[in-house]
């Protein structure tokens, strides 16, 4: 969990070289808290993509990316 403020983004890290859907079971599970901006699984190797329920999917490279541009909370990928 990345807190700025009175948001939220809830971030799972996996160690697997490309996504897979059941890795979206913890970030469902926590589920929409208010202030909660952005749900994030980050893996080494996965092109940036978005679940149909709103998981953004983001390499460790894209992670960085959003972290040095200070754009984690400023949507999806």
């Amino acid at each position: 969990m990345v807190v700025k403020g009175d948001e939220m983004a809830a971030i799972e890290v996996k160690s697997g070289a490309f996504f897979q859907e059941n890795w979206c079971a913890g970030l469902r599970a926590f589920g929409t808290p208010a202030g909660l901006r952005r749900r994030i699984v980050v893996c080494p190797e996965t092109p940036d993509l978005r679940t149909p329920d709103g998981i953004d999917v983001i390499s460790f490279r894209g992670l960085a990316g959003l972290l040095h541009q200070d754009l984690l909370f400023a949507g999806g990928a």
